[in-house]
């Protein structure tokens, strides 16, 4: 092999392996607008829209972005992780049954690319209650390394 060929070798190996930092993973679903479009709520259920909010920089390597609803039984009825390449991202928008509900947030800090990642850290929790035929918006704001917050937000 030439010393040529050997160097687009390394090129592209390194290539491959920079990509995982802030590339899609197959296993991290598409990320999504940070502005919803107008949807059609089933009168029989809520809507429940979470929006992230990264209020300072950040993650060595990147980080996943983790949104679990329980039920109040604690079952999981609904859940995102996403890649976020913004400050402000939509991580959740799903009509679910009227009731009580606990919303849960974490990140996963990426360890050199983000298929490794570090434990859930900036965890926080908030209860809601959704309403059937009706919307409820909510804001996690975070800083990495020093904790998150849950509030409802205006739309």
């Amino acid at each position: 092999m030439t010393i040529r060929a050997t160097a687009l070798a390394v090129l592209v190996g390194a290539a491959t392996v920079l990509g995982g930092c802030g590339g899609d993973d197959a296993s991290i679903a598409p990320k999504r607008s940070a502005s919803t479009s107008s949807v059609t709520i089933d009168p029989t259920l809520g809507r429940l829209v979470v929006t992230q909010v990264q209020l300072d920089c950040c993650y060595t390597e990147g980080q996943v972005s983790s949104i679990v609803i329980r039920d109040a039984a604690k079952a999981v009825v609904a859940e995102h992780s996403d890649q976020p390449d913004e400050t402000s991202v939509v991580l959740l928008d799903e009509q679910l049954a009227p009731g009580a509900y606990e919303v849960e947030s974490y990140q996963r800090p990426c360890v050199g690319n983000c298929e490794h990642l570090d434990p859930p850290t900036d965890l926080c929790t908030e209860p809601v209650e959704l309403v059937a035929g009706a919307e409820l918006h909510l804001t996690v704001t975070f800083s990495p390394g020093r904790g998150c917050s849950i509030s409802r937000s205006t739309s």
